[in-house]
């Protein structure tokens, strides 16, 4: 399935949720330009959310940001625990949950659902975002993949990344997951200037 972006007549790229106001289930999310929204759009979303961040700043940026201070946001990485996240969770009954994650983090927020006899499987959407780093950082990060079988059990979950890495875990397949493709109508190529050397600093003073 392809979905068409364009330019709005002061020249900016349409927001993600302008031409998909809410990402569907099962899905993988091939956004092709950075910087659409589609991790606002879930934060904005009408629903409790886990969203799955491969790298702290992203996470400490993103709860620290002004336009997000009512959305409820809290991230568990290294220094977080488990009874952070259930007394988040418990003052959190009235609001949806918004909980950003990295995946060598999911198991704290994992147990702390079931600490309160919570479902996260049921009560939550759960995106994997920058899904390609699954494969890219595999060798160094052993534990990036923990999430994935916990991942096929949601009810909801989607992936998304704008240079997605072909996915062949039959599981997919199963759950007759859909791709859907945002096709800029626009040339979004950028010109870039290639500079030949062996000495990288000496290159970015000259």
């Amino acid at each position: 399935m392809t979905i068409e972006i364009n330019l709005n007549e002061l020249g900016r790229v349409q927001y993600l949720t302008e031409v998909l106001p809410e990402i569907p289930t099962n899905t993988i999310l091939y956004k092709k330009l950075t910087g659409l929204g589609a991790t606002y759009g879930e934060i904005t979303a009408k629903r409790n959310s886990i969203i799955i961040e491969p790298n702290v700043p992203v996470i400490i940026g993103k709860c620290n940001d002004p336009k997000h201070k009512d959305d409820n946001l809290f991230g568990v990485y290294e220094g977080v625990y488990t009874d952070d996240i259930i007394k988040y969770l418990e003052k959190s009954k009235n609001k949806y949950y918004k909980i950003l994650t990295t995946p060598e983090s999911f198991q704290k927020v994992k147990d702390a659902f079931e600490e309160l006899e919570m479902s996260a499987y049921c009560s939550c959407f759960l995106l994997f975002d920058e899904c390609h780093k699954l494969v890219k950082d595999a060798d160094y990060r052993n534990n990036i993949t923990l999430p994935i079988d916990d991942f096929f059990k949601f009810d909801q979950k989607a992936l998304v990344s704008a240079t997605p890495i072909e996915l062949n875990d039959p599981r997919f397949k199963e759950q007759n997951f859909q791709t859907i493709e945002i096709q800029p109508t626009f040339d979004y190529k950028k010109e870039i200037w290639l500079h030949h050397t062996n000495n990288t600093l000496q290159a970015f003073k000259d």
